[in-house]
């Protein structure tokens, strides 16, 4: 009988353990899942448009406010419906982010293996352009290549791609300058291995695990700096919702009607957290030292 307790208050201790460790990765997911369905799903989910204004219907405040069920979060300045831009945003946020990451990892990852396995030249070359370019603010460069190609969404997702490279090229060349003194690329040496298939073949793939971790919190930081760009006119442009641009417009709104600020802040701060917490738990997942915790 005692047995039986003692084994039950062991399970249910691992049972706990196994919860608080995955708990950030349910959260992260369930929330990501979320703004993913409702961005794919937005022309469904309501029937109104992003774009589409109608002055009859401007400032209208949420439902539970009194408001009106037909605009649950309310309308905007224009009388645009509040949630279906919103859902829209999400669509602009979440790929702008996704595949800013998508075109900077690459990029960055190459460069930190060639710098940190060719080393001497190709190494200085590499990392002083690394130095120069996170020398500049990243405002600053951003505003200097918009000011030369345009705005736009596909303007915008170069720039933060050309932004994130230098994080990934240094991160993995530290981590090529203590892998490629190892035996086992020693011996691929030996074997008269060439050196494009020891980095794409003994290197690379130690260097995946810390880069899928970083890429992960990117996103978030990419969704970040897009409403940033957006909210000060640099970003995706109007009438395109988007989350910062919608930041922008309700600025002059603030103190009378705070929904149209509440709303897509809280959807950035939310959105983000849930990145980051998905990144914790990517982390803790693949490290060997908390793996079996």
């Amino acid at each position: 009988m005692i047995d039986g307790i003692v084994m039950d208050d062991r399970r249910a201790r691992r049972r706990g353990r196994l919860l608080r460790r995955h708990l950030k990765g349910i959260v992260g997911i369930s929330i990501l899942a979320i703004a993913v369905f409702g961005a794919l799903l937005a022309p469904w989910l309501t029937a109104h448009s992003p774009t589409v204004a109608d002055a009859q219907r401007r400032l209208i405040p949420p439902a539970w406010a009194g408001g009106t069920a037909s605009h649950p979060l309310g309308t905007d300045q224009l009388g645009r419906d509040l949630l279906t831009r919103l859902l829209h945003g999400a669509r602009i946020s979440l790929f702008v982010g996704t595949l800013a990451v998508v075109l900077s990892a690459p990029i960055g990852v190459a460069a930190g293996l060639w710098a940190g396995y060719r080393g001497r030249l190709t190494d200085e070359v590499i990392m002083r352009v690394v130095d120069s370019q996170l020398s500049i603010p990243f405002l600053l460069l951003a505003i200097a290549i918009i000011a030369s190609i345009g705005t736009g969404t596909g303007n915008t997702i170069l720039v933060l791609a050309l932004g994130g490279w230098p994080t990934y090229a240094r991160m993995v060349r530290g981590e090529v300058l203590s892998l490629k003194e190892k035996e086992f690329i020693e011996a691929a040496r030996a074997v008269g291995a060439a050196d494009g298939r020891i980095v794409r073949r003994h290197l690379l793939p130690h260097v995946v695990t810390t880069t899928s971790v970083v890429a992960s919190f990117a996103v978030a930081h990419m969704i970040l700096l897009e409403s940033t760009l957006s909210f000060l006119g640099l970003g995706v442009q109007p009438p395109t919702a988007s989350w910062g641009q919608m930041l922008s417009d309700a600025k002059s709104y603030v103190s009378l009607q705070p929904w149209l600020s509440v709303f897509p802040g809280l959807a950035i701060a939310v959105t983000v957290l849930a990145i980051n917490f998905l990144g914790d738990w990517t982390r803790d997942l693949l490290n060997p030292q908390t793996r079996h915790l």
